[in-house]
């Protein structure tokens, strides 16, 4: 009875002891699982903070790409890719660079901050990014490994160049420059990418629309816009000088002999004539102006804005300037070419586009029968 009582004991504080320990060790799981548990949790408040921010900036990021295919030209989304990037990365300056296709050089067109550190423009192997086709930075520990477009000075400490590429094609170039490189961190990075993905993808398509649009306004022969284009913008033009009360001049050309000229030479010789002449009053024209092809020898200008007296004086500075051209077509210098120009300004010369167009034509059978070479405005009735 004694042994069984002593091994009833010994059996109890044998299973006490287990059960201590079962519980201690149950107690010590239960404390890992929780810490475990608020780790994992911990990490995923982080990684939603994450994804929140990430968010954020491709929202941010959509606003931009909206406001750029917006704009209707090119230089539009130059004038404003500056403002528009310069909150995305606060402590630097930066710049958009793109590659021009004719000479292949990469050109700044937009910039911000005051300490830029790179040339405005240069050749596409001064980059390692565009050399590599990926993202490179530049930093002061290595100063051999910074761009050759870079301007190395004592304040500048890393630079991040990313090469603007979307649909294979590479247009041009982000970067950034830092005077503090702990300024350059991991977000920036990824931010910068997407940035300048998307970017470039505005651009390209900005670029498509010009051309497309370059090509069914655009005479191809002088680059002045053509007859299509001319009715479209005439119409436009008239109404909106109407609404404002504003003057328009109209200025129209034709040049002198042509015929003649072109049987005389040949119509390869008559063609680089009208390419020159159309540069010349690209050159010449104001921004707000439409230089058109009318047709054959004859071209029409639109200045919005401008009163009779300062549409003269500018058909008077076109006679000049093209009686002063020397043509060269191969090793030939053509003979000097003249034009008649009539003029005419809304709203004494017709109220309507018809009207206006009748009143310049008239002024230019007049300036032909007076002897050609010549100015002739449009009599007010």
């Amino acid at each position: 009875m004694w042994e069984l009582l002593k091994d009833f004991l010994c059996w109890e504080q044998r299973e006490r002891v287990d059960f201590d320990y079962e519980l201690k060790k149950a107690k010590s799981t239960n404390s890992d699982i929780n810490l475990n548990l608020q780790q994992l949790n911990q990490r995923l408040v982080r990684r939603i903070e994450e994804l929140e921010n990430l968010y954020d900036e491709l929202v941010r990021v959509n606003e931009i790409v909206d406001f750029l295919r917006a704009c209707e030209t090119v230089a539009e989304a130059r004038g404003v890719i500056a403002d528009l990037l310069q909150p995305f990365f606060p402590h630097t300056s930066g710049a958009i660079l793109l590659i021009d296709r004719l000479s292949n050089l990469v050109e700044t067109v937009a910039s911000w901050g005051t300490s830029l550190n790179t040339i405005s423009a240069f050749s596409r192997d001064r980059c390692w990014a565009l050399r590599r086709g990926t993202v490179h930075e530049g930093k002061k520990i290595f100063p051999s490994l910074y761009c050759q477009h870079v301007q190395q000075t004592a304040e500048l400490e890393a630079t991040l160049c990313v090469p603007m590429i979307a649909r294979g094609e590479t247009v041009g170039l982000l970067y950034l420059s830092f005077q503090q490189e702990k300024d350059l961190t991991k977000k920036v990075k990824r931010l910068a990418k997407i940035v300048a993905k998307q970017v470039a993808l505005a651009f390209i398509d900005l670029q498509l629309q010009e051309n497309l649009q370059n090509q069914s306004c655009r005479d191809s022969l002088t680059g002045l816009y053509n007859r299509r284009y001319l009715k479209e913008s005439s119409l436009r033009e008239v109404k909106r000088a109407a609404r404002e009360e504003k003057p328009i001049g109209v200025i129209m050309l034709d040049i002198d002999h042509f015929k003649h000229f072109n049987d005389f030479f040949g119509h390869e010789a008559g063609d680089a004539v009208l390419r020159e002449i159309g540069i010349l009053l690209k050159k010449m024209s104001r921004e707000s102006d439409i230089a058109c092809r009318y047709g054959g020898e004859e071209m029409t200008l639109i200045l919005p804005n401008a009163s009779k007296e300062n549409t003269n004086l500018k058909a008077e500075q076109i006679r000049r300037a093209i009686k002063n051209l020397r043509i060269k077509y191969g090793e030939q210098l053509l003979s000097s070419i003249t034009v008649s120009i009539g003029v005419a300004c809304f709203p004494e010369d017709g109220e309507s586009w018809n009207e206006l167009l009748r009143a310049a034509d008239r002024a230019l059978y007049l300036a032909k029968n007076q002897g050609r070479d010549r100015v002739i405005s449009s009599p007010t009735d």
